[in-house]
């Protein structure tokens, strides 16, 4: 089955089969103080999904797995500091490894040290009680540009992941 989601500003995300009808996809993802969100999501295994969240006023609210559409979306704790400038509202972005669903990469707006290029995280997710949290995490985007709008990996590469900022990407 096709899968399609959407993320809305505030309201949550949404998945369709048809692009046409929306449902919510899971339950208790956060509602307030909730601003952009960014998903994230396997492509040969559309039924785990991350949502990357920050505040309204672009700092970083949390990221949330959901294991399964219609499941409860489970918070992952112990996030790098992907959002130190708090500009979560313009530069935002997530990506699942595509052979690890516990490995994802987090874009932010910039590293909090001079000369401060992109904040790219790669994180290890691991189970910590009845949620997740963030096992081991590393800067990778010490050569990258400080505006991260999009995470991608290469089709059948999953060790080349891009980034797209403005109308220009740079392979990492």
């Amino acid at each position: 089955t096709r899968r399609f989601f959407a993320a809305e500003w505030g309201a949550g995300v949404f998945m369709s089969t048809n692009a046409v009808a929306w449902t919510p996809a899971g339950t208790g993802l956060p509602a307030a103080d909730v601003g952009r969100i960014a998903i994230g999501v396997q492509r040969n295994n559309p039924s785990l999904l991350y949502a990357f969240l920050t505040t309204t006023d672009g700092a970083l609210r949390g990221v949330y797995r959901l294991d399964a559409i219609g499941g409860n979306w489970k918070n992952v704790q112990n996030v790098p500091d992907v959002l130190p400038g708090s500009q979560g509202t313009y530069d935002l972005a997530i990506a699942v490894d595509p052979a690890d669903a516990n490995r994802i990469y987090l874009g932010g707006d910039r590293t909090d040290s001079p000369p401060y290029p992109g904040s790219v995280w790669r994180c290890v997710v691991a189970p910590s009680g009845t949620a997740y949290r963030v096992a081991s995490a590393a800067s990778i985007g010490t050569h990258a540009h400080a505006d991260v709008h999009v995470l991608v990996h290469t089709p059948d590469d999953p060790d080349e992941l891009c980034q797209w900022y403005a109308d220009r990407y740079e392979q990492m």
